[in-house]
C-alpha cells in the first residue's frame, strides 16, 4: 500500500501524524498524566451558578480535540489497521 493510499484510508491517522510528532504528542499525554496524577489538578468547567463541574475526560480524548481528531473514527481506523495487517500477513504465509 502507499503512502497515498494509507492517507485514504486510515485519514484521521493520517491528520494526527501530519499535526504532530509521536514525541509531541507523548510529551502532552505525560503533561496531562502529571497535572491529574501528581499536583491533583482536573479540568471543570463553570455552571451558570458559577459551581464547578468535573470534566471527564481522557488524555487522549484531550489530545485528539487539540489536533481536530475524530477519536470514534480514529479508533475504527486502528481496528481496520489489524484486520489489514493480520489479513496481510495470513496471505504472506499461504504464499510460503
Amino acid at each position: 500500500m502507499t503512502p497515498e493510499e494509507e492517507e485514504a484510508r486510515w485519514p484521521e491517522h493520517a491528520k494526527l501524524k501530519r499535526a504532530s510528532s509521536r514525541a509531541e504528542r507523548q510529551a502532552i499525554g505525560d503533561f496531562v498524566t502529571w497535572l491529574y496524577s501528581e499536583k491533583g489538578y482536573h479540568l471543570a468547567t463553570y455552571d451558570d451558578g458559577g459551581w464547578a463541574e468535573s470534566v471527564p475526560t481522557s488524555t487522549d480524548d484531550l489530545i485528539a480535540q487539540f489536533y481536530g481528531v475524530d477519536l470514534t473514527a480514529f479508533n475504527a481506523e486502528k481496528a481496520d489497521m489489524l484486520t489489514y495487517i493480520r489479513e496481510f500477513y495470513a496471505k504472506e504465509n499461504e504464499s510460503s
